[in-house]
């Protein structure tokens, strides 16, 4: 632990688990992007979270499908790939 603390890589964006059934209704693979971080990469590329409308309904934004050429069907795979990077390691995305 050379920072005394655990130092666990990430992409800049905010998700939240997405029951299978979001998906299914909405035809998704992938994870979907609940907001991205301001002065993180995918805020300087344009990378997108979900917002609502002027009538309240939701907009989906972005959704992650690929990273570094593995497919993202899923938060597991999500976490799966970025337990093998370090923080500053640079992946490439696909939305």
């Amino acid at each position: 632990m050379e920072h005394g603390r655990v130092l666990t890589p990430v992409l800049g964006i905010r998700n939240i688990p997405q029951p299978d059934y979001y998906r299914r209704m909405w035809g998704i693979e992938g994870v979907i992007v609940m907001d991205v971080v301001e002065g993180t990469d995918p805020a300087r590329l344009g990378m997108r979270g979900i917002k609502p409308n002027q009538r309240g309904r939701i907009i989906l934004g972005d959704v992650i499908v690929e990273i570094d050429g593995q497919p993202i069907a899923n938060e597991d795979d999500y976490a799966t790939i970025l337990e093998k990077k370090n923080p500053g390691d640079t992946v490439n995305v696909v939305t």
